[in-house]
C-alpha cells in the first residue's frame, strides 16, 4: 500500500492537529459571552481573544458547542482584525461588519480596527 507521507510525516501531521484541537479548544473555553444591543435587537455574542490562524475553525466550532451563542467573533489584537460567523447567516454579519467599514457575506464576515482603539474594544468585551 502506498502512502503519500511517511509514517514519520503523518505521526507529526498527527501531534500537529492535536497541538491544533487543543488551542481550539483552550481559546473556545476562554471566550466572553456577552448580549449587545445592535440597532435595537439584543444578540448574544461570543468573543474569543487571539491571533490564531484556525478561524473558521474556532468560531464555527464555538458556534456549534454553543446553542446560545448566536454569533462568533475572534478579534485579532496582534494584526487588527476581527472576524465574525452566524449560524445559518442570520443575523447578517456582513451587515455587521458594514457598520465598521468591512464586509463578507451573511454567515462570515469581518473588519479592521485602528491600532488606537484596542484597550476600548477589549474593555467593552470584558464587561468594563
Amino acid at each position: 500500500k502506498a502512502f503519500l507521507f511517511t509514517e514519520f510525516e503523518r505521526d507529526l501531521i498527527g501531534i500537529l492537529k492535536r497541538k491544533r484541537d487543543e488551542a481550539i479548544a483552550e481559546a473556545i473555553k476562554h471566550c466572553k459571552i456577552r448580549d449587545v444591543d445592535v440597532d435595537g435587537t439584543v444578540y448574544r455574542i461570543a468573543y474569543v481573544i487571539n491571533d490564531d490562524p484556525n478561524t473558521s475553525i474556532i468560531l464555527n466550532t464555538l458556534l456549534t458547542e454553543r446553542h446560545d451563542v448566536q454569533v462568533a467573533v475572534q478579534v485579532m489584537v496582534g494584526i487588527a482584525k476581527v472576524s465574525l460567523r452566524s449560524r445559518d447567516g442570520f443575523p447578517d454579519v456582513a451587515d455587521l461588519a458594514s457598520k465598521f467599514g468591512g464586509g463578507g457575506h451573511a454567515g462570515a464576515a469581518g473588519h479592521t480596527f485602528p491600532q488606537s482603539a484596542i484597550e476600548e474594544l477589549l474593555r467593552s468585551i470584558h464587561g468594563g
